[in-house]
C-alpha cells in the first residue's frame, strides 16, 4: 500500500461491514498520518468529494457499487 501511495495513486480498501470500515479507517489514519483516509457512506454527493480528496478510501462492497455505477461521468475517477 505504501508503494502505491508514494506514486501518488489512490488506494481503495473494500471491507464487508460498516463497523469494520469505521475501525479500519481509524487504524489506517494512525498508520498513514500524512495521508487523508476517509470512508464512503453510500451518499453520492459526499462520496464524490471523498473520492476526489482522499488518498485512502475505505468502503463496503455496496457503497463502492453505488459509487462506481457510472464511473465515467463522475469526478475523481481517472
Amino acid at each position: 500500500m505504501s508503494q502505491v501511495l508514494q506514486q501518488h495513486k489512490k488506494v481503495v480498501l473494500i471491507v464487508s461491514h460498516k463497523v469494520i470500515a469505521q475501525k479500519k479507517t481509524a487504524f489506517l489514519a494512525k498508520i498513514f498520518n500524512r495521508k487523508k483516509v476517509a470512508r464512503t457512506f453510500e451518499d453520492l454527493n459526499k462520496d464524490s468529494q471523498i473520492l476526489a480528496s482522499a488518498d485512502i478510501i475505505v468502503t463496503t462492497a455496496e457503497a463502492w457499487d453505488v459509487l462506481t455505477r457510472r464511473w465515467k461521468s463522475r469526478k475523481g475517477f481517472s
